[in-house]
C-alpha cells in the first residue's frame, strides 16, 4: 500500500514537474521559427485577412516583442505596419504594470477594410457605426509609448498624417493621473490636421452637423494644447488657428469650476461656403447667399460655470457670462423678398452674473435693404436654464421679457412684452409714414402651468389679440411628433391706409429685378382692409389653410411716362384653400371709375400647376387692360405691345379649364385697335383647336415701335395700312404641345398672313432693299402685298410665294424658310425683270424673269448681300448696255455672282395680283431713268471687254 502511494504521488510529481517545464519553455518554444510559424498560423486561422512577422520574441520575465509587423486584408493588401511592438512588462506583472512602445507605425485609418480583415466580431462596435470610407485618412511615423510608474500611465506620441494630399504632424505627452484618474500635465501640438475627417467623427454624433465643419473652419487644423497641475488647479491654454478661425483661452479647471483667467477670444470668418451649407441645414436660409467672405469676433469678457461634483455635469444655473459678438460689413442676397442687403455692423452680447438667475440678451444693427436703411434693437431676460438640457423654449416661457425695435424701408415696429407668473403679454405697434396702425395686445389665453410639450395629445396655446377695433384669437398647436403650427377660426383682421411713398417703396422693392421701371404716382391715399376669416399655418405645407378677403377703396395712379391716368372704384378679392400645398381657389372683380368691371375667378392645383390643374374664367367689359398690367408689371414694354395689338379698351373673355392635361381652352380679346378669337382644347399636354385662330391688328405707329421693331424687323418703319393685317391658323390637324412645349413639335399646317396696303418709312429693312434700285425719294414707300401663306413643321417655318408692288412700279417676291431651331433665316428675294427695268433702262428684261437675291443670317439679324446683288446689276447692265462684248463680261458676272445654279422661281400663290385693276403695266415701254454712271459704268466694261477679246483671239 505504502509502494503503491508513493509511486501515485511520484507520477502526480512528475506531471507537475513536466506541466511546469512545458510552460517555462513556451515562451522560449513560441519564439522559434516553428513555433512563431505555428502561432501566427493558429491566429490567422481565426481572421479573413493575415498577421505577418519577422520575429516575435516571448518571455516569462522579460519583455514580449514583434518586429516587422503587418496586417494584411485578403486581397494581399497590407493595411497596418509597425517597425516594432513591445510590452516592456512581463506576463507575471501585465495586470500591474503596462508598459508599451511602439515605433514606426503606419496604416490607413479604413474600417470597412479594418473590418474585412480581422472580421466583424474583432471590431468595436463604435467602429462599426462610422459610415463607409469615413475615415480615408492615413497616420504614418507614429512612434508611441505608454509607461507606467507610481504617478500613474505616462504617455508620448508622435507621427504624421495625410489626407487627399494634405500632409500634417503630432506630438502629444501627458500623465493620467493614477490618484484622480484624469490627465494631468498634458502637451498637443497638432500642425495641418485634415478637418474633413474631423467632420466626419463630429457627424457620428451630430449627423445633423455634417458636412459643416470644413466650410466654417478650413481645410486644416493647427491645434495647441497646455495643461499644468497647480496648487490652484488645473490650469489651460489653447490655441486654434484654421484658415478661417483663429482662437485663445486661458484658463483654469479645479474640483468645481471651470473659469476663464482672461477674456478669451475668437476671430473667424464668414464664408459664402458656409451659409450655403447651412442653407441645406436650415429651411429659412434656403436661398440667402454671402456675396463674399466677412470677419466675426467672439469676445469672452468672463466665464465661470461650476458643476456638480458626483456627476461632473455643469450647473449652468450658476452660470456667470458676460461676452460680446460683433459681425463687420456683409452683402447677401436672397429671394426678390429679401433682395440685396448689406449689414453695416452687427453686435450681439449676452450678461449673466453669478448671483441673478437671469440672463439679460442685447441685440442691435444697421443694414440696408435694397438701399433702403433698416436699423434693429432687441432685448430681452430670461431665466437660466437647471441644466444644458433645457430646451431653449423654456428659457422664455418661464419668466422673461422682450423689447425690439425696428426700422424696415416701409415701416417701423415696436414690440414689448413679459412672460410673468403663468401669464404672458404683447404689445405691438406698427407706425411709419405709410402705414399707421393702432396698437395690438397680444395675450396668453392658456395659463403656462398647463403646457405640457411631452403630451401625447398634443399641445394647445392659444393667444387673444386686440386692435383696430377689432379682437379674436389664434392657437399655437404642437402635436405629439413635435411639430407646430398656428391655426385660428376666428380670424384677424388688418386696415391701414396706402400713401403714395408706401406704394413707391412697395413697388420699388417687388420690381426690383426690373432696370427700366417707372413707378406709378398714388394720386390718393388708399383704405385697405384684410380679413382673414379662418387660418391654419403648418409644417408640412398640406397641413396649411386660408380663408380671406382683400378690399380696398378707389385707387387713382398716373404714369409719367404716358400722362394717363388709371382709376378704379373698387377692387375685391377672396382667397380659399384647404389645404395651400395642394390647391387655392380665388374670386376677384375690378370696378373702373367708369363702373367698367373685370373678375379674374379660378382654381390652381399646385402639383400640376402651371399649365395643367387649372381652371380659370376672365371677363372684362372695355376694360383699361394696358394701364393695369402697367400698373401691376411695370414691364415699360408690355403695356405698349398690348395697346399696339388690342387698344386702350378691351373686352375679355377667356374660359380654362384644364384637368391632368385635358380640357377645354377658348377666349376671345377685342379692343379698338384688334382683336384675337380662339377657341380649343388639350388633350394630353396638346392644344388643338376647335375652329381656326383669327386675329386682326389696325396698324398704327405705335405697332411699328412696339411690335414690329423687334419682332419682325423686315416690317420696321411701318406707318400706315389701308386695312387691317388679319391672321388665321387654319384648325385642321394644328397640334401645339403646351407642357412640355418644344417648337420642333408645334405642328401648324397651313397659315395666313393677310398685309394688304401698307405704307413704309425710310428708316425700314423695305427702304435699305429698295437702295438697291435706287428708286426716286418719295416722302412713304408703298407696298402692296398678295396674302402669306406659311407652314410651321419641326421647327421650320416655310413660307410660299409672296409677291408685292413697291412704289407702284416695282415687282418683287420673296419665298423661303426660317429654321426656328437653329435661328436660320434662309429666303429668296425676287427683283422682277419688270422692277429693273424700271430702274436701269433694260429693255430687253422679259416680265416673267426675276433676279434671285439670298436675305439670310440669324432671326432678327437677317440682311441682303448688296455686294453680290450689285454684281449681279452689273451683269445684267453689261449685258444689256454694253454691247457684244459687254454681253461677255455680263455673262462671267452673272456665273460669279452665283447665276447658276439658282432653284426654279415658284409660281405665285394669287392670280390675279390684287394690284392688277389698278395699276397699269406696260413692259414694252419703260420709264425713262437716268442710270447714275457712278454706280453702273458702261464704258469702262465695254473697253475692258474689247481689250479682252482683242488679246484672246488675235
Amino acid at each position: 500500500m505504502k509502494r503503491t502511494t508513493k509511486w501515485i504521488f511520484d507520477f502526480i510529481g512528475g506531471i507537475l514537474l513536466l506541466a511546469i517545464l512545458i510552460t517555462a519553455a513556451l515562451p522560449s518554444l513560441f519564439s522559434t521559427d516553428w513555433g512563431q510559424r505555428k502561432l501566427l498560423e493558429y491566429i490567422n486561422e481565426s481572421i479573413p485577412g493575415k498577421i505577418e512577422a519577422s520575429q516575435l520574441s516571448f518571455s516569462w520575465m522579460g519583455p514580449q516583442q514583434a518586429q516587422q509587423l503587418q496586417l494584411i486584408d485578403p486581397e494581399g493588401k497590407s493595411i497596418l505596419q509597425l517597425d516594432s511592438l513591445e510590452l516592456q512588462s512581463s506576463p507575471i506583472y501585465l495586470f500591474q504594470k503596462k508598459d508599451i512602445i511602439v515605433k514606426n507605425l503606419s496604416t490607413t485609418l479604413d474600417i470597412q477594410a479594418l473590418e474585412r480583415t480581422l472580421g466583424e466580431k474583432w471590431v468595436p462596435n463604435e467602429l462599426k457605426e462610422l459610415p463607409v470610407n469615413v475615415l480615408p485618412a492615413s497616420v504614418s511615423n507614429v512612434d508611441a509609448s505608454f509607461i507606467t510608474n507610481k504617478a500613474g500611465v505616462e504617455w508620448k506620441a508622435s507621427g504624421r498624417t495625410l489626407y487627399e494630399g494634405i500632409v500634417g504632424d503630432f506630438t502629444t505627452q501627458g500623465l493620467f493621473s493614477s490618484v484622480s484618474h484624469t490627465p494631468i500635465n498634458v502637451e498637443a501640438d497638432a500642425a495641418h490636421l485634415p478637418i474633413a475627417v474631423l467632420d466626419h467623427v463630429l457627424a457620428l454624433s451630430y449627423p445633423e452637423y455634417a458636412g459643416l465643419l470644413q466650410p466654417a473652419l478650413g481645410d486644416t487644423l493647427n491645434l495647441k494644447i497646455k495643461q499644468a497641475s497647480t496648487a490652484e488647479g488645473n490650469l489651460f491654454q489653447i490655441n486654434i488657428q484654421t484658415p478661417l478661425l483663429n482662437a485663445d483661452l486661458t484658463g483654469h479647471l479645479d474640483q468645481s469650476t471651470i473659469t476663464l483667467n482672461q477674456p478669451g477670444q475668437i476671430d473667424f470668418q464668414l464664408t459664402p461656403q458656409l451659409v450655403e451649407a447651412l442653407g441645406k441645414k436650415i429651411p429659412w436660409m434656403r436661398g440667402i447667399l454671402l456675396s463674399q467672405p466677412t470677419q466675426a469676433q467672439l469676445t469672452v469678457h468672463q466665464f465661470n460655470v461650476p458643476f456638480f461634483p458626483n456627476t461632473k455635469q455643469l450647473d449652468v444655473s450658476a452660470l456667470s457670462l458676460s461676452a460680446l459678438f460683433s459681425l463687420k460689413q456683409a452683402e447677401i442676397r436672397g429671394n426678390s423678398l429679401l433682395g440685396h442687403v448689406s449689414l453695416q455692423g452687427i453686435q450681439a452680447s449676452i450678461e449673466a452674473p453669478a448671483s441673478s438667475q437671469t440672463a439679460n440678451v442685447h441685440f442691435e444693427g444697421s443694414a440696408k435693404q435694397n438701399g433702403e436703411p433698416i436699423e434693429i434693437k432687441f432685448n430681452t431676460t430670461v431665466q437660466k436654464p437647471k441644466s444644458m438640457d433645457t430646451p431653449l423654449a423654456d428659457l422664455f416661457l418661464k419668466s422673461s421679457s422682450i423689447d425690439l425695435a425696428t426700422t424696415l424701408p416701409i415701416l417701423k415696429l415696436q414690440l414689448n412684452g413679459h412672460v410673468h407668473d403663468d401669464t404672458a403679454e404683447a404689445t405691438f405697434t406698427l407706425e411709419s409714414d405709410p402705414i399707421v396702425t393702432a396698437p395690438y395686445t397680444l395675450s396668453l389665453l392658456t395659463p403656462l402651468s398647463q403646457l405640457r410639450w411631452d403630451n401625447p395629445n398634443g399641445t394647445e396655446l392659444k393667444v387673444g389679440w386686440a386692435g383696430g377695433g377689432q379682437k379674436g384669437y389664434f392657437s399655437i398647436v404642437f402635436d405629439q411628433k413635435g411639430e407646430s403650427f398656428l391655426t385660428s377660426d376666428e380670424g384677424i383682421h388688418f386696415h391701414f391706409a396706402l400713401n403714395q411713398h408706401a406704394y413707391a417703396t412697395l413697388h420699388k422693392l417687388i420690381y426690383q429685378e426690373i432696370q427700366e421701371v417707372n413707378t406709378p404716382k398714388l394720386m390718393s391715399t388708399v383704405d385697405v382692409e384684410i380679413n382673414i376669416k379662418s387660418f391654419t399655418v403648418a409644417s408640412p405645407l398640406s397641413q396649411s389653410s386660408l380663408v380671406g378677403d382683400i378690399v380696398t377703396g378707389p385707387i387713382s395712379l398716373q404714369f409719367p411716362d404716358t400722362g394717363r391716368t388709371l382709376a378704379l372704384q373698387e377692387v375685391k378679392a377672396h382667397i380659399s384653400s384647404p389645404s395651400l400645398e395642394k390647391e387655392i381657389s380665388f374670386q376677384s372683380e375690378i370696378i373702373s371709375q367708369d363702373h367698367k368691371t373685370a373678375s379674374l375667378n379660378g382654381k390652381i392645383d399646385w402639383h400640376a400647376f402651371p399649365l395643367t390643374g387649372l381652371e380659370l374664367i376672365v371677363k372684362a367689359s372695355q376694360f383699361p387692360i394696358p394701364s393695369f398690367f402697367k400698373a401691376i408689371y411695370p414691364d415699360p414694354k408690355l403695356a405698349d405691345q398690348i395697346t399696339a395689338l388690342l387698344g386702350h379698351h378691351v373686352d375679355v373673355a377667356i374660359n380654362m379649364d384644364i384637368a391632368r392635361l385635358n380640357g377645354p381652352l377658348k377666349g376671345a380679346l377685342k379692343g379698338e385697335n384688334g382683336s384675337l378669337t380662339w377657341d380649343g382644347y388639350v388633350k394630353d399636354g396638346i392644344l388643338l383647336l376647335n375652329a381656326p385662330l383669327e386675329a386682326k391688328v389696325n396698324v398704327t405707329p405705335l405697332l411699328g415701335s412696339a411690335i414690329l421693331d423687334d419682332y419682325i424687323p423686315f416690317m420696321a418703319g411701318l406707318v400706315t395700312s389701308e386695312t387691317p393685317l388679319t391672321f388665321r391658323i387654319d384648325s385642321k390637324d394644328v397640334m401645339i404641345p403646351l407642357h412640355p412645349f418644344e417648337i420642333k413639335q408645334v405642328k401648324i399646317p397651313k397659315a395666313t398672313l393677310d398685309l394688304g396696303k401698307m405704307s413704309f418709312s425710310h428708316d425700314g429693312e423695305i427702304a435699305s432693299i429698295l437702295d438697291i434700285l435706287k428708286p426716286e425719294k418719295r416722302e412713304l414707300i408703298v407696298v402692296w402685298l398678295t396674302p402669306a401663306y406659311f407652314s410651321l413643321q419641326k421647327g421650320v417655318l416655310k413660307l410660299e410665294r409672296v409677291d408685292m408692288l413697291t412704289m407702284n412700279q416695282y415687282p418683287f417676291a420673296a419665298w423661303g424658310n426660317v429654321d426656328l431651331v437653329k435661328d436660320k433665316v434662309n429666303i429668296i428675294l425676287g427683283i422682277s425683270g419688270l422692277a429693273l427695268k424700271h430702274a436701269f433702262d433694260l429693255p430687253s428684261l422679259t416680265a416673267s424673269y426675276m433676279l434671285q437675291l439670298p436675305y439670310k443670317g440669324r432671326i432678327g439679324k437677317a440682311s441682303i448681300d448688296k455686294r453680290k446683288a450689285t454684281t449681279r446689276i452689273t451683269a445684267l447692265v453689261a449685258q444689256n448696255q454694253g454691247g457684244p462684248h459687254g454681253m461677255l463680261i455680263g455673262a462671267a458676272l452673272e456665273i460669279a455672282g452665283g447665276k447658276l445654279g439658282e432653284p426654279a422661281v415658284p409660281a405665285p400663290t394669287t392670280q390675279p395680283f390684287p394690284w392688277e385693276s389698278e395699276v397699269k403695266q406696260n413692259p414694252g415701254k419703260p420709264e425713262k431713268k437716268e442710270t447714275p454712271p457712278s454706280t453702273f459704268p458702261i464704258d469702262p466694261i465695254q473697253k475692258g471687254a474689247e481689250s479682252l477679246l482683242k488679246n484672246l483671239f488675235k
